[in-house]
């Protein structure tokens, strides 16, 4: 149910997506590359590591690596 919303014909690469009916958005970006230099790269970058970090904690059973 997710449909590309961002399309680069000449890179034929999906840029973003959206879920049909679910508030589910996704978009192409590597914060990782500007982290150094970029408040809100590190702010991503950073949310994500904490907020996988308390899922580890909690899920330590569930984590699978694939």
């Amino acid at each position: 149910d997710l449909i590309p919303t961002v399309y680069d014909e000449a890179e034929n690469i999906i840029e973003a997506i959206e879920h049909s009916y679910l508030s589910v958005y996704g978009v192409q970006w590597h914060p990782e590359i500007s982290y150094g230099f970029d408040e809100n790269s590190r702010k991503v970058i950073d949310a994500f590591i904490k907020e996988a970090s308390i899922k580890m904690k909690t899920r330590e059973s569930e984590v699978y690596v694939i």
